[in-house]
């Protein structure tokens, strides 16, 4: 198999010195999103950092071979301070929050792929032919007054990525932190493929994206993860994908079996990939910490109805007027969403036990293994079970996650058991999060050649959308895929230019399904 390799860190724009002070910003009167054709050496947008705008300011440009952080921060020690979130130059679309500074870096990607609106250029302005595609989103300024159905991981995330962006949240849940984001433990999962797919490069870029976000959470605990060969034929396959991705030692590296067992105070039965950044959250406290602070309120939504001007919401409290609502109410969202918007329930139970003799570092494999948390335990599973939505204890779940771990570390006496937890996981058909608007119903018409011609594109592309969003199906990833949905479903509902490329964004858009259906004459 001949693989497309990632961008090779050693092949990269020479950084020089430059004097700042030579550069001068543009006017930026009228300009929130300022585009820079060429991301270059980066003394461009520096120069804005060098003399911060006094209001928020978005600036977009795009780089064949972008400068690692520790270049720029060479480049420019006076700087140093404020790079510290510059991203690795990976392939896709970065943002990276650097006071009232966002700037958005496209990496080897066309200009096509920025989903957003340019109010200025600082230089020339690129050349940009759309390909036809199935739909474009509408760049207006959007909602203003938004509630969030849904206090998990999903819904906490999302009503403080919309706060952030000044809109008024309502965040509604009777009991947050009931399902699958009321375990005690869990991962910051990663698995990239050697293929740079759209799977892949969303995972690596939610990960990243991850990291960032939970950098200053106090439930988040660094401790690294070690990701288990699941048998020793899948050892070069591992070290064929280091090669593909190609990352720097800090963000990942590979381990044989002893060097494991040295990071993680237990033997390991195989070798694989240890990301040391990584680690593992406290999941149920996050979650309830954040839902207290965002003032959520208990309350269940019975009735959405969408009119010209917004959306009112009837609750078991009453009712509230919103622009939009966002439903991050995993499988429960299937009371409001279309019927071609299809998720699965997939149940699994986690065991926990005391830490008698605990792994200093998260470990996963086929199942997983978290440190020992404050109470003394540890979390490890976690069983599988689609298209079951039961939430019962069972003994046989119990003793699978028990194998499991035995084929991860060699513990001895396993300690005492603790108190497991089943929940279920709202996963979609494709293993992709389900994020953005729902298109409305004037799209079945509108392409409905595709049920005898799925290559056929509109002319016009499909821009009816409605107030509604989603932000489900994150399985068993949610803690490495909501900070970046989050940030994607805010930035669709307030106009702002989104954080993936377009291209990404169509893997993740509820519109996928509506397309798919129809090509399958399903519709």
């Amino acid at each position: 198999m001949v693989l497309t390799p990632y961008p090779d860190p050693q092949v990269r724009a020479v950084v020089d010195a430059a004097d700042l002070t030579r550069i001068t910003p543009p006017d930026l009167y009228g300009i929130d999103c300022l585009g820079l054709a060429d991301f270059g050496d980066g003394a461009e947008w520096l120069a804005l950092l060098a003399a911060p705008p006094s209001r928020r300011l978005i600036v977009v440009s795009r780089s064949d071979h972008c400068p690692t952080r520790q270049a720029l921060q060479a480049a420019y020690p006076a700087l140093a301070h404020l790079l510290s979130d510059f991203p690795y130059p990976s392939p896709g679309h970065h943002r990276i929050i650097i006071g009232v500074v966002e700037l958005h870096l496209i990496i080897q990607q066309p200009w096509h792929s920025f989903d957003g609106y340019v109010d200025g250029w600082w230089g020339p302005q690129p050349e940009v032919i759309q390909p036809l595609r199935h739909f474009t989103r509408p760049l207006a300024h959007g909602a203003q007054r938004v509630a969030v159905i849904g206090a998990g991981l999903s819904g906490t995330q999302t009503a403080d990525a919309l706060r952030r962006r000044g809109a008024q949240v309502v965040l509604m849940d009777p009991a947050p932190a009931s399902g699958a984001s009321g375990n005690a433990q869990g991962m910051l999962y990663i698995a990239p493929q050697r293929e740079p797919t759209p799977a892949s490069l969303f995972w690596l870029q939610a990960f990243e994206h991850a990291l960032r976000s939970y950098r200053e959470c106090p439930h988040f605990h660094p401790s690294g993860l070690f990701c288990m060969a699941e048998h020793a034929d899948q050892i070069p396959k591992l070290q064929t994908l280091m090669a593909a991705i190609k990352r720097p030692p800090e963000q990942v590296r590979f381990m044989d079996a002893d060097q494991a067992s040295v990071q993680l105070g237990q033997r390991a039965r195989l070798g694989g990939l240890f990301w040391p950044q990584s680690g593992w959250m406290e999941v149920a406290e996050r979650v309830k910490s954040e839902a207290a602070r965002l003032d959520c309120q208990a309350l269940t939504a019975l009735d959405i109805r969408e009119h010209d001007d917004g959306i009112v919401i009837t609750t078991d409290g009453g009712d509230y007027s919103v622009d939009a609502v966002v439903l991050a109410n995993a499988t429960a969202v299937r009371q409001f969403a279309p019927d071609w918007l299809r998720v699965q329930a997939v149940r699994g139970q986690i065991s926990r036990r005391r830490a008698d003799q605990a792994v200093t570092s998260a470990v996963c494999g086929e199942g997983y293994l978290t440190p020992a948390a404050a109470d003394g335990y540890m979390s490890f599973g976690a069983s599988f079970n689609p298209k079951d939505d039961g939430t019962d204890l069972r003994a046989e779940d119990d003793a699978d996650n028990d194998r499991r771990v035995r084929e991860l570390v060699e513990l001895g006496d396993p300690g005492k058991p603790g108190a497991s937890r089943a929940s279920v996981r709202c996963a979609s058909p494709d293993y992709l999060p389900i994020v953005g608007r729902l298109p409305d119903d004037d799209w079945i018409q509108g392409l409905a050649k595709l049920r005898t011609d799925a290559k056929w594109r509109p002319p016009h592309p499909m821009q009816g959308w409605r107030r509604i969003a989603v932000n489900v199906g994150h399985g068993s990833r949610g803690l490495t895929s909501t900070p970046l949905c989050a940030d994607l479903v805010a930035a669709d509902l307030t106009g702002e230019p989104l954080p993936i490329a377009k291209g990404l964004f169509e893997h993740l858009t509820p519109a996928r399904f509506l397309i798919r259906a129809l090509k399958r004459n399903q519709l």
